[in-house]
């Protein structure tokens, strides 16, 4: 008979998982009563029904964002630096520099609180909302008659859009493990850049419609873009199944185990959905999420450099009229391909920061070679190479989310990370200036100085991650009992302790691990499927030579 303790491999870079089984469990919950044919069916299952809305809903954020850009991408001229948009609402070269960043500006603001009116007023209530206010505002911007109000609606959609994506990225955790969830990440950032790919196709079309009807191009382009998010956002409420308790579409078997393998995988869910004030505050004195979102910041900065500025390095190269659209497309359908290969890899070895380093460092040496390069054809195939740094923002992502121990944790944390992430907006708009075409040199240079610091960043969490990871039990895909460890059993949580007592130094919790670690016993049938590790007879090594050594002082 298979026991039902087994343990899963876990990554390298995660903390112990400290809970208090206690909370919301009943006793006869602690065992899984399924196995893992039945997970891997329902889980096949939530993807069909979830993740295809899912990644439509992040698909129509995205094409809000690059919209201006494919605008002012009609008749881009390399000698004045401004498009058909720009002349005709009587913009100068950097105009489009402050429209980009005052989009961004209300977004980032609001982007940390969003997802407390989404615990509040249900995902499919608050994402409708959103979806429904920024379509509006897509399809307003088609009657815009000078630069005043092309800046004003921008603002009013950076208002309208802040939480949307963080919002779809935090109702996969309604659903989902957070080991599951990053997976599910960055199948939606590989979404992303097929839907830019598609839509700066769609682009190339529209350029052919100009003059239709009187109108011109990229007010064709802001209206027929601007319309598909309205529709989908009056039928969202009964598309988008909120929790797992509700769903429709389950069985009550299935939504059984649905419900009770987050219990078991995650502590947050053991918690419930409700906000927890004591944990926001521990949210935001945890220096760590803060360092994600840093990361973050400086990882996203590029993407949205190159997302804004694209036409503008293509049209320096040579490029006019609807080959600039259509030459943006290679680096576009090329990012998903470093970016599944490194999460894949970062799962298979069990370690996100050594993919994030070579990933990292992939991007910050093809920038370095773009800022020194003058060979049209050099400076493409570096855009090309670009891509390598594709996987570094999902990795941080999974990484901060895969760490946080509560509901409400997760919910600042990925709001905290999406809107100081998407500070690279801001900043990211003012690094391509006029002035500093056609090579770019500071821009690609900053751009390089940030994947470097990002990399110091990853090292000094990583560090921080180390002391708390010596043990942690899990459980397995198909759901396993959830047991209490030594170090849940003798120390409080990671949070509590911070609350409680203060921050511990790294003798605390080296000692607090290494007693957790030697005092453990696996039960009988762990002991026939799962025997010690070389690791915890180190351990208890350890422990007994620091014991002896304190009880002699």
């Amino acid at each position: 008979m298979k026991s039902p303790f087994v343990h899963s491999k876990i990554h390298a870079d995660e903390p112990v998982a400290a809970m208090e089984m206690s909370d919301g469990f009943k006793p006869d919950e602690k065992v899984s009563d399924w196995d893992a044919h039945e997970e891997k069916q329902l889980l096949r299952k939530l993807d069909y029904r979830m993740m295809p809305l899912c990644i439509g809903l992040y698909a129509f954020g995205v094409v809000s964002q690059i919209n201006v850009t494919n605008a002012r991408a009609f008749d881009l001229s390399p000698q004045t630096g401004l498009g058909t948009m720009e002349l005709e609402l009587g913009m100068k070269p950097n105009d489009i520099n402050n429209v980009f960043s005052f989009y961004f500006l209300p977004y980032c603001l609001l982007e940390p609180f969003s997802n407390f009116f989404l615990i509040r007023f249900r995902p499919s209530v608050w994402l409708s909302r959103i979806l429904l206010s920024f379509g509006i505002i897509g399809v307003a911007m088609s009657a815009i008659s000078d630069y005043h109000g092309l800046l004003a609606t921008n603002i009013v959609m950076g208002i309208c859009e802040a939480g949307f994506v963080s919002g779809i990225s935090f109702g996969l955790t309604y659903w989902y493990t957070p080991a599951e969830v990053t997976m599910r990440l960055a199948a939606m950032m590989v979404s992303s850049s097929l839907v830019t790919a598609a839509v700066s196709a769609f682009a190339g079309l529209i350029y052919y419609m100009d003059q239709f009807g009187n109108t011109s191009a990229w007010r064709w382009l802001f209206f027929l873009t601007g319309l598909p998010p309205v529709i989908l956002a009056v039928l969202l409420p009964y598309l988008y199944a909120d929790e797992p308790e509700s769903a429709t579409f389950l069985n009550e078997r299935e939504r059984h185990i649905a419900v009770m393998r987050l219990r078991l995988s995650d502590p947050a869910k053991s918690k419930g959905k409700k906000l927890s004030w004591d944990d926001t505050k521990t949210a935001l004195l945890t220096w760590e999420i803060w360092a994600h979102a840093a990361i973050s910041f400086l990882c996203f900065l590029p993407l949205f450099c190159v997302k804004f500025f694209v036409p503008s390095l293509l049209a320096y190269q040579g490029y006019t009229g609807a080959s600039i659209q259509y030459m943006s497309i290679p680096p576009t359908l090329l990012f998903p391909v470093p970016l599944i290969i490194g999460v894949y890899v970062a799962d298979r070895i069990k370690d996100r920061t050594l993919v994030y380093f070579v990933s990292a460092a992939a991007g910050a040496l093809t920038f370095l070679g773009l800022a020194w390069s003058t060979n049209p054809v050099i400076s493409y195939m570096l855009l090309l190479m670009y891509t390598v740094s594709a996987p570094t923002g999902a990795l941080n992502f999974g990484w901060a989310t895969v760490n946080q121990r509560t509901h409400t944790t997760r919910g600042w944390t990925l709001g905290l990370m999406n809107g100081i992430s998407n500070a690279g907006g801001i900043i990211g708009a003012q690094l391509f200036r006029a002035e500093q075409a056609p090579r770019y040199i500071q821009g690609f240079v900053s751009l390089s100085v940030g994947f470097l610091l990002s990399m110091v960043l990853v090292v000094l969490v990583r560090l921080q991650y180390v002391p708390f990871g010596i043990f942690r039990p899990t459980a397995s895909a198909a759901g396993s009992k959830r047991q209490r460890s030594a170090a849940q059993r003798i120390a409080p949580s990671v949070h509590v302790m911070r609350r409680c007592h203060g921050q511990p130094t790294t003798v605390t919790r080296l000692q607090v691990q290494l007693k957790a670690v030697a005092v453990v016993i696996p039960d009988r049938h762990m002991a026939q499927e799962a025997p010690p590790s070389r690791h915890v007879d180190i351990a208890q090594k350890v422990f007994m030579l620091y014991s002896a050594r304190t009880q002699s002082k």
